[in-house]
């Protein structure tokens, strides 16, 4: 044999080079995701010099994680791998059938981590029965309309209690405090299609809501009570008439919360 191939042998099959222990694997950028769920993605590794470990096919299996949005594989000669991970960032919760998940702006449906004090708006309408591409264009929905509310006034979309997503040209907003900060009456409003007009019922809400790209007519639900999930857990009540007094009081407060 020559030197080059008795050189090749030994990098694939010298204990020097393999991987033989948890701690040869570095791990860096993982807050929610397990050290021990990422060392199982390398189980079929172990013995094996870290040259014939496939990168490629490991990092593949880390992007499969739920929580894991990007990885990357790296080899440190002689005998250690390097991992980095980027977790998912989660924007809201989602209504999954009976239950409520986290969702990230790319559609992807992540499980509550246990301990986390976690506070978002509740989205619906982003089910896991809906493709993952139009979860993720009714995300993109949801986040262009949480920037758009704090373009109008700072601060406004940690008002958002609930937006149901299920028609994009239809947002129905659940959103506490627009009379004052300290108000916490639930107020649906519809933003979108039904909205072009500027008028519901006959009421103008103002036409200065086009100027933000944002032109919302108001609707109070009709004698109807439920509870509506507010962001730090507790339960509100939104319980509104719907005579006309109501409908224009309603628009007031809103161009009142607009500054």
């Amino acid at each position: 044999m020559t030197a080059a191939v008795y050189g090749t042998q030994f990098l694939l099959y010298s204990p020097a080079m393999q991987l033989l222990k948890p701690d040869q694997i570095e791990l860096n950028g993982n807050r929610l995701v397990s050290r021990e769920v990422v060392l199982l993605q390398f189980v079929h590794d172990r013995n094996r010099s870290v040259l014939r470990v496939p990168l490629d096919a490991r990092r593949s299996q880390l992007e499969q994680i739920p929580w894991v949005e990007s990885a990357s594989v790296q080899r440190i000669l002689p005998n250690r791998l390097r991992i980095e991970l980027t977790e998912r960032t989660p924007v809201a919760f989602a209504r999954n059938g009976n239950e409520l998940a986290l969702i990230d702006a790319h559609g992807v449906i992540l499980d509550r981590p246990r301990g986390e004090d976690l506070r978002f708006p509740i989205v619906a309408g982003v089910s896991e029965e809906l493709p993952r591409d139009q979860r993720e264009k009714r995300m993109q929905t949801y986040e262009e309309f949480m920037k758009d509310v704090d373009l109008v006034r700072g601060g406004s979309s940690d008002r958002v209690s609930e937006i149901d997503l299920s028609n994009p040209k239809d947002l129905r907003v659940v959103m506490t405090g627009l009379a004052s900060a300290n108000d916490a009456q639930a107020v649906t409003i519809h933003f979108g299609a039904i909205a072009a007009s500027g008028r519901e019922s006959g009421h103008e809400c103002g036409d200065d809501h086009r100027e933000n790209k944002i032109d919302p007519s108001l609707e109070r639900r009709l004698g109807e009570k439920r509870q509506i999930p507010g962001r730090t857990g507790h339960r509100q009540h939104e319980n509104m008439r719907a005579d006309r007094g109501s409908r224009r009081r309603t628009c007031e407060v809103l161009g009142a919360w607009r500054g």
